[in-house]
Formats: structure tokens, sequence, C-alpha cells
């Protein structure tokens, strides 16, 4: 058995051992089934042409090395644009849709000088300005959520002695309306 095909053989890519993700083992097993590379008839032919079986198979594993990593994964093909991503671009329309956001030479001109640049961040705030509206400083003056339930206790105070005052008066009007009543025959 000579390198290549011990390294890509079923055994050692179904083999949980191998240190290959199964990714990896699929995209191999794929490869190795698109691409038949008889590695000992190869390394036999060198054999035939002079080589010795050491620089046979330092060819073979070579060869079968740049095959193998020629060939794309699923990994490799992730990050490019599917079909349906790439219809709307089809047409004239579409692709003119899909410029339009985009800034034209004309736009960027004026930023492309390093005084022009400066124009462009001189209306923007500076670190310096942001700084003091992120302090705590800033933002003591809010109410917390302690402080409110204070407002809510001092509320809840209030009404009750509201209503106390309000039936003081109350039995105060009632005892007026009666001694009246009394007094007048």
């Amino acid at each position: 058995c000579y390198p290549l095909q011990r390294r890509l053989s079923v055994q050692y890519v179904l083999n949980p051992n191998s240190k290959l993700t199964p990714v990896d083992r699929l995209s191999i097993i794929r490869a190795m089934s698109m691409l038949a590379f008889d590695t000992h008839a190869a390394v036999k032919a060198l054999k035939q042409a002079g080589f010795e079986e050491v620089q046979a198979e330092a060819v073979v594993a070579t060869v079968g090395d740049a095959i193998i990593g020629n060939v794309a994964t699923k990994e490799d093909i992730k990050p490019l644009a599917t079909k349906a991503e790439l219809e709307p671009l089809a047409t004239k329309a579409g692709l003119e849709a899909a410029i339009k956001p985009l800034a034209t030479k004309a736009e960027l001109e004026p930023l492309a000088t390093k005084a022009g640049l400066e124009a462009a961040i001189k209306p923007l705030a500076t670190k310096a300005e942001l700084e003091p509206l992120a302090t705590r400083v800033e933002l003591e003056p809010l109410a917390t959520k302690a402080d409110l339930e204070t407002v809510r206790t001092e509320i809840q105070a209030l009404k009750a002695d509201l209503y106390r005052a309000l039936w003081i008066q109350t039995g105060a009007i009632i005892a007026t309306v009666v001694a009246l009543v009394k007094l007048l025959p």
C-alpha cells in the first residue's frame, strides 16, 4: 500500500481517528469516486520508467495531492452566490437597481484628497465631544428604580393622609349639620 493509497483509502477516510472532519470525509470520498487514480499502477509505471520505489511513491503522492487539492468542498462553495441571489442581476434593470445605491466616482472624488476627507469628517462629532455624554455624571439627574419606588411610597402615604383628612372633614360637616338641625326649630 503506497502513501497516497494509505492516506486516502476508504478505511482511513471512514476511520473516526483519522482527524478528518465529516465535511472533509465526504469531500474526499466524492473526490475519490470522481477521480479514479490508481496509485499502485502509477508507481509501477514510474518504476518501469527507471524511478526508484521511493521516488515513484513521492511523485504519485504529489500528483494525488494535487488532484485531490483541486476539488472544491462544500465549505469552499458556501461563500459563493446562489442562482437565486444572482437572478435579479440577470437583467439590465436589475443590475441598475443593484448599482444605484452605490456611490459614483463623482461622489467619491472629493474624498480622494486629505482636505476633502477632512471637510467631510469635520461636521461629525469627535470622541472628545461624545465622551461627556457617556459618563455617569450626565446620567445622575435621571431617576433610578429605587428613586421611583420611593416616590410611589410617598404618594401612597400622601393618599392615605388625604383620605384621612377627607373623613375628618366629612365628620365635621355631618356634626355641624346635626348641630344646626337641633338648634333650629
